[in-house]
């Protein structure tokens, strides 16, 4: 599904107004794949911590989560908080309690923390064969499916916005991706969300494909190489 991040005046994620600092902990001392292959078990805690600078200046440390099931309730509960705040919910694709339920049990979930509140979530379809595989859109065969991911959705909790959660966890996801052995990330955004556009194409994706998916709307397929 598609990334969300929408205007700075209404909900603003990711890139805020001042210059970036280099997050701690993660992304330069530490693996994505460490927090993929080595957590344990769905629902423990991760040692790695996510430290970013918050709206006054100072270092907020976050918590990294690897989601099970048992998770299902608290991120759908905070994918509706994000929904209600938008004006326009055609920008982002709803991802159903069955696609999230499939996803925890295969594919890479992870989730932000902010004590044991659930700050930001993401997930990432690996590399197997699956309909929910962007690369279905673009015709792929059974060989090329299994050597591409897709980004599928995060959203970040309102509270938490601007502060460049969502921007890390695209790293992680590249980090994660290149681990489990993927050539290529793919994603899929709106036409109409200039944001989010302008975010998935500095992360370094190009737009493949044109479509109409997700019961009727116009969504770009985006791709890049790992």
């Amino acid at each position: 599904m598609n990334q969300l991040v929408q205007p700075k005046r209404k909900t603003a994620v990711g890139r805020g107004s001042r210059p970036h600092r280099a997050a701690t902990g993660v992304s330069r001392c530490c693996r994505a794949a460490f927090v993929y292959l080595h957590i344990g078990k769905e629902g423990t805690v991760a040692e790695l911590k996510l430290t970013l600078p918050d709206k006054s200046g100072r270092d907020h440390t976050f918590r990294l989560m690897r989601c099970g099931p048992a998770d299902a309730a608290r991120i759908l509960a905070l994918q509706e908080e994000v929904l209600s705040g938008m004006e326009d919910r055609t920008l982002f694709a709803r991802t159903s309690v069955e696609e999230l339920v499939e996803s925890l049990r295969e594919d890479w979930c992870l989730a932000v923390l902010d004590g044991e509140e659930m700050a930001a979530f993401t997930l990432m379809v690996v590399n197997r064969v699956s309909p929910r595989s962007a690369g279905t859109y673009l015709g792929y065969d059974e060989a090329q499916l299994l050597k591409c991911v897709t980004y599928d959705t995060t959203f970040v909790h309102p509270r938490f916005r601007g502060l460049g959660l969502q921007r890390e966890l695209g790293r992680l996801k590249d980090e994660a991706a290149l681990a489990l052995g993927a050539a290529e990330a793919l994603a899929t955004v709106s036409p109409e969300n200039g944001p989010s556009l302008r975010n998935i194409l500095l992360r370094g994706f190009e737009i493949c494909g044109d479509q109409l998916l997700y019961s009727g709307v116009r969504r770009y397929i985006m791709r890049k190489k790992l």
